[in-house]
């Protein structure tokens, strides 16, 4: 599955910046589209990663999002997909710094 990684996080001359944080999100294969319609519903959110888990029909969604939209991302997911589970929340930085580590140039 394709993946965007976006580099930096920040906000044009003269407004201020904004923090994001990557959610994790497990939920089955047949639910992964909700979960991704649910992220576009949210302003500057989107799906970083799908990564399927082994045996269980489940992926794991990896999505960035502005840190003052975790509220509303995390109503839009239970609503389109209920029986999604959320995981751990990380800040931008560290997940590119996780990421940066695994690459293989």
């Amino acid at each position: 599955m394709a993946y965007a990684a976006y580099r930096y996080a920040s906000a044009p001359v003269g407004m201020t910046a904004v923090s994001f944080v990557v959610v994790d999100v497990v939920a089955a294969v047949a639910e992964a589209a909700h979960v991704r319609h649910a992220a576009s519903a949210c302003d500057g959110a989107g799906v970083v990663r799908c990564i399927p888990l082994q045996h269980d029909g489940r992926v794991r969604l990896q999505i960035r999002c502005p840190a003052c939209e975790v509220g509303h991302l995390m109503q839009e997911v239970m609503h389109h997909a209920t029986e999604a589970e959320f995981g751990r929340m990380t800040p931008w930085a560290d997940h590119l710094a996780t990421y940066r580590q695994c690459r293989h140039d």
